[in-house]
């Protein structure tokens, strides 16, 4: 329970300073609407050859938007030497990390409960129904992109080119997660067979558990690199 407190003041401490600044939040909501606006001038959304486009598009957006607020999230405490004053607190490392995740999940899940509406409005889709499956989808798969982006975030940080190096690192290793959310949408979306889709439910509930374990064992290593 104390490690537990730890990290939610953490995260407390990092949600505190974003809703004075709002860079992350901005620069994440900015991107994303202007994606959601090309995209509703650029394809028709009567033609029936959107709808099966539509969950790539969605997604790619979201992540994208995402690694923008990744890559802000070891770099600020980086300019002043903050981290480090973390690292020397007598507390378990793996905390920072943690609450880092919390505080970037929590970011991301604010920016989509804004954006994935328009993206339903402006390009005129729909659900048939599971909206609770595809609720469900959004949770695990952005608890999947926050874990694996935070513990790469941190490694990148510390090097020159970090924000060039965070994507390169990132998206090959979110393919699991990519694919999983797209095909969880596309088969809600398009009404398809339930057996068909399913599955990749429990492949984002075992990426999340790998990457919510992972950094117990790798996250003070890659702090120190």
């Amino acid at each position: 329970m104390a490690a537990l407190r730890r990290v939610v003041l953490l995260a407390w401490k990092d949600l505190v300073v974003e809703a004075r600044s709002k860079e992350l939040l901005g620069a994440m909501f900015v991107f994303a609407l202007l994606v959601v606006v090309i995209f509703s001038f650029g394809l028709d959304p009567a033609r029936s050859e959107v709808r099966p486009l539509f969950p790539g598009i969605l997604w790619v957006a979201v992540f994208f938007a995402g690694v923008l607020g990744l890559n802000r999230s070891f770099t600020k405490e980086l300019e002043d030497h903050a981290l480090w004053g973390m690292m020397l607190v007598p507390m378990d490392r793996s905390t920072v990390f943690y609450a880092k995740a919390l505080s970037n999940l929590l970011l991301l899940l604010f920016t989509e409960a804004i954006v994935l509406p328009l993206f339903f409005v402006l390009l005129g889709q729909t659900l048939p129904g599971g909206l609770h499956l595809f609720l469900a989808a959004i949770l695990l798969g952005s608890v999947g992109f926050t874990l694996a982006g935070t513990l790469l975030g941190a490694l990148a940080a510390g090097t020159r080119s970090g924000e060039m190096l965070l994507p390169v690192l990132l998206f090959p290793i979110l393919v699991p997660v990519v694919l999983g959310v797209v095909q969880i949408t596309q088969g809600l979306l398009l009404n398809l067979d339930p057996t068909g889709w399913r599955h990749w439910f429990q492949l984002l509930a075992a990426y999340d558990l790998i990457f919510l374990v992972l950094p117990l064992l790798l996250f003070e290593q890659v702090i120190e690199l």
